[in-house]
């Protein structure tokens, strides 16, 4: 039953960053191939944004309290991680 909740959270948070990214990816029409190192960038900011909103999906309708804390130290060790590539990149 948790796991079906937290599958149905993480299909409607990748939808909405999908969506997201979608938009944003038709304006930029200047990133003209995947190894360009500022649409890898792009990437990584959905990225985060996307581990963002699916740990407060998990806060909010999780109920075994337990898993929270470890979730969360893993998705935060990964943003940091993404932070840090980034002012490396710059």
């Amino acid at each position: 039953m948790f796991e079906n909740q937290i599958n149905r959270g993480f299909q409607s948070v990748s939808n909405k960053v999908q969506m997201r990214k979608h938009l944003l990816l038709q304006d930029a029409k200047l990133f003209k191939s995947f190894s360009n190192p500022c649409y890898m960038l792009l990437n990584m900011k959905f990225v985060c944004l996307f581990l963002h909103t699916f740990k407060q999906f998990i806060y909010l309708r999780s109920y075994r309290k337990n898993r929270i804390p470890r979730i969360n130290k893993a998705i935060d060790r990964y943003i940091s991680t993404v932070r840090i590539t980034k002012v490396l990149v710059y």
